[in-house]
């Protein structure tokens, strides 16, 4: 089975150019001292780190497989022309 290369480099630049999502921050009014408040900023910061680890992951996850890829097309290259040579 082979690999359609054009499509994969297309999903590995997807994976690369994934946005991380804004999260909403809570209002600091006078209400926030409240511990429900301050559990949902905690909520929301964890978030935010989380969404930012998982672009970061995503990014390199594109990067490695557009690595990956372009070694395959090397190598397939290679065979190629060590092909032609033998026929």
């Amino acid at each position: 089975m082979r690999i359609n290369l054009p499509h994969a480099k297309e999903l590995a630049h997807e994976l690369c150019l994934l946005p991380t999502p804004a999260v909403p921050a809570l209002p600091t009014d006078s209400g926030a001292q409240f511990d429900i408040h301050q559990a949902l900023s905690a909520s929301l910061a964890t978030y935010a780190r989380n969404l930012t680890l998982l672009s970061h992951t995503a990014e390199n996850l594109g990067n490695r497989a557009l690595t990956g890829l372009a070694e395959i097309e090397d190598t397939d290259d290679q065979l190629a022309h060590a092909l032609e040579r033998l026929t």
